[in-house]
């Protein structure tokens, strides 16, 4: 089993081991699978190290230009707590752009090709 890490929300560090239930989400990924081909099986770990810990992980891939902002849309606090965001800088400002109305917390995991916004905010390169 692996030791998977975990943010208490609002607490701003991250622990290892099990979340504990308090801090339990339900997670939307939305995938751009275009974006950073090399990157998925990191991403997909990284998913199941989420799954692990107890978070309910749910992941939609994107079928091209708009669909990520038409399922960023879609989405409630009802479908769950914390929307991802797994793609490049185009796949974040559409999910960006339409995020507002759901009013859901974000989490980006830079796959695309310069992923510019995770660079000018001081990201790190790997989970």
């Amino acid at each position: 089993m692996h030791a998977a890490a975990w943010c208490a929300p609002g607490a701003g560090r991250i622990a290892t081991g099990p979340a504990p239930a308090a801090a339990i989400r339900r997670l939307h990924v939305v995938f751009n699978p275009v974006a950073g081909r090399r990157r998925h099986a990191r991403l997909q770990h990284t998913l199941a190290l989420l799954a692990e810990a107890g978070h309910r992980v749910t992941t939609e891939a994107t079928r091209g230009p708009g669909h990520a902002a038409d399922i960023a849309a879609a989405l409630s606090r009802d479908d769950c707590d914390t929307l991802l965001v797994a793609g490049g800088d185009g796949t974040v400002n559409e999910v960006l752009n339409v995020l507002r109305a759901a009013d859901l917390p974000l989490a980006l995991y830079p796959l695309g090709t310069a992923n510019v916004l995770a660079a000018e905010i001081g990201m790190p390169a790997t989970p």
